[in-house]
């Protein structure tokens, strides 16, 4: 389950929705997935910057890496957001931590531009101070050191222009390592690699899902309120 400091406020949700009526938020990381699950109900950043630990958040860093007590992960907001939609949000799905029903109603997705989404995990992932990071997650530092450091992909133009590029530079080695991160079939960092093909092949076959375009947020979430609520009307 959850981390207690990521589950649903309670006092934002229904007492009681049934399984089969209720929506599963998808998280995938780096597309506005936080500010949405703020929005839903869910307790996130919501509205403060986590102090990560090797490029993730507080409690992305619990929930990932197991390195930070959960009392330093920042409460959510007490306002409510108007709408079914947030009431019937009663669960999520965020990397390797499925807390849904699999007879859920929706899987709501938040998705972004995927190269700039991919661009914003890259830089994110990478430890913004690399002694800490090895001290205090090594397994992390070890992971992110193998494409940013032995590499030399600091950024993502560098792995574009060294790694993928049939002009680069880059030894076997790191043109595999390139590719693989790209694809996420190798992991090199966190929000990379939990990409939107890993959440998607892991919810249940045939499920519906509803997608928000973090592009065209009020339109989509607007939508989803009318598929959840069936009343037709706009609150935003």
């Amino acid at each position: 389950p959850l981390p207690s400091y990521m589950k649903k406020d309670y006092e934002k949700h229904l007492s009681i929705v049934p399984e089969e009526e209720s929506v599963c938020f998808v998280h995938v990381g780096k597309t506005a997935g936080s500010s949405v699950g703020c929005a839903l109900g869910f307790r996130l950043h919501c509205g403060t910057d986590g102090d990560g630990v090797g490029g993730i958040a507080v409690e992305e860093d619990v929930l990932l890496n197991g390195g930070t007590n959960e009392t330093d992960a920042a409460e959510s907001s007490r306002t409510a957001t108007p709408g079914l939609l947030p009431q019937y949000s009663t669960h999520m799905f965020h990397a390797q931590i499925y807390d849904c029903f699999d007879r859920s109603a929706y899987y709501l997705f938040v998705v972004r531009n995927p190269l700039h989404r991919l661009i914003s995990a890259y830089n994110y992932d990478k430890p913004r101070d690399w002694e800490r990071s090895k001290n205090k997650n090594p397994r992390y530092y070890e992971m992110t050191k193998a494409l940013y450091v032995e590499c030399g992909f600091d950024t993502m133009e560098d792995l574009a222009s060294n790694g993928l590029s049939p002009d680069g530079n880059s030894s076997e080695v790191c043109r595999e390592r390139a590719v693989s991160s790209i694809l996420g079939t190798d992991r090199f960092g966190n929000h990379i690699y939990y990409n939107y093909q890993f959440h998607l092949e892991a919810v249940p076959k045939g499920a519906t899902i509803l997608v928000l375009r973090t592009e065209h947020l009020a339109e989509d979430w607007n939508a989803a309120e009318k598929v959840v609520s069936g009343d037709g009307v706009e609150r935003i």
